[in-house]
Order: structure tokens, then C-alpha cells, then sequence
């Protein structure tokens, strides 16, 4: 992830899971190219949330975050 625009104020990103934060928050800038790699586990109904929290200053400022998430089928096999 990264931030475009003119202004150059950070963003907070911050992955959740349900409510509960599986990312520590980041502040994101345009000099630095953010990555992150994360395993969760996940059950059925549970949502993930890809939060970005700016300053009100920052109205034409963007942040280009492309996730990728995979989901593995690993329960069980009913008998």
C-alpha cells in the first residue's frame, strides 16, 4: 500500500478481524511502500475489514491498497 496526492500528512491503515485489530496500525506515507503478509484464521461469518483513517486536511489525498486474501477450506471432512 501507499499514499498518492498532493498533501503530505500519513494515513493509519489497519486490518481487522471482526473487531479485533490483527494489525497493528500503520501510518503510511508517500515516501514508503508499505507490505504486509498476514495468516488468519477465520470463521465462517467473520468479516475482514481494510481500514484507512486520515486527517480531515487530507480531502485529495488516496491510498492504493490492493489485499489479496485466500481462504482454505480446513475443516474436516464430514463422515
Amino acid at each position: 500500500m501507499i499514499l498518492e496526492g498532493p498533501c503530505k500528512a500519513a494515513v493509519q491503515a489497519m486490518i481487522l478481524l471482526g473487531n479485533r485489530e490483527v494489525s497493528p496500525p500503520r501510518t503510511i506515507t508517500r515516501a514508503r511502500f508499505e507490505r504486509h503478509d498476514l495468516t488468519l484464521t477465520a470463521r465462517r461469518g467473520d468479516s475482514i475489514s481494510f481500514i484507512v483513517k486520515r486527517d480531515s486536511k487530507q480531502a485529495s489525498d488516496k491510498v492504493l491498497w490492493d489485499p489479496v486474501v485466500t481462504y482454505l477450506d480446513t475443516a474436516p471432512a464430514a463422515r
